[in-house]
């Protein structure tokens, strides 16, 4: 697996970063997010998360059921983005 993880992390954390910050309105940093997750990286997963928000990504219900997202969905940090704004 450390063979697949390793080149899989590498690409994952620099894509995306193409300095057009709204491209694809936050799913690049959404998807980065769900990388990191599942290679349990909570804090850097969340961090993605709160990019994504940022940049658009507003699918909310999607993130509460995201399979890829399970592993955050009792952290408090995971709760506060999906908290209605507004």
């Amino acid at each position: 697996m450390r063979g697949i993880v390793s080149p899989c992390t590498r690409r994952t954390w620099h894509t995306g970063e193409t300095g057009v910050p709204y491209q694809w309105r936050g799913q690049t940093q959404y998807r980065r997010a769900c990388i990191a997750a599942n290679l349990g990286d909570r804090d850097r997963a969340l961090e993605f998360l709160r990019r994504s928000v940022l940049e658009g990504y507003n699918n909310y219900i999607g993130m509460h059921r995201d399979p890829d997202l399970e592993t955050l969905w009792d952290d408090p940090g995971f709760l506060e983005i999906l908290k209605p704004r507004g």
